[in-house]
């Protein structure tokens, strides 16, 4: 459904409340503990990446070639065809733009002093909003 009408930007706001017991916490040098103010707005792709729905279980000769191109398949190189499943995280510019213009101009509304920009764990950058 999202595919099919273009809900690409999913937008997941958390905020704290003060007094909430699921609050996040944290233990302070004096032995209490602190409840430190969070409001945070996370955007997600929820059509490309993960949910790109390319995905194989045995996957064909021409796609194990492909993957042996990359040195990190090496570790699944002689896994057999029908133990393996790939999936495929694709990303096109148009939506990774789309999505970051959208928390930019998010975060400019909100008064926020910076975005955080996560493709994955190994990857993060921090332009300015």
């Amino acid at each position: 459904m999202r595919q099919k009408f273009n809900l690409d930007i999913c937008m997941r706001p958390c905020v704290g409340f003060t007094g909430n017991p699921l609050n996040y916490i944290r233990k302070n040098t004096s032995g209490g503990f602190d409840e430190p103010k969070i409001d945070t707005t996370v955007f997600r792709q929820g059509t490309e990446g993960m949910y790109a729905g390319v995905e194989w279980t045995n996957p064909p000769e021409i796609v194990r070639a492909a993957l042996n191109s990359h040195p990190r398949f090496k570790a699944f190189a002689n896994v057999p065809g029908p133990e393996i499943a790939v999936s495929c995280r694709i990303i096109t510019r148009q939506a990774a733009q789309r999505i970051v213009k959208a928390a930019l101009e998010y975060a400019k509304k909100r008064g926020f002093k910076g975005v955080t920009i996560c493709e994955s764990p190994m990857s993060c950058a921090k332009p300015q909003a």
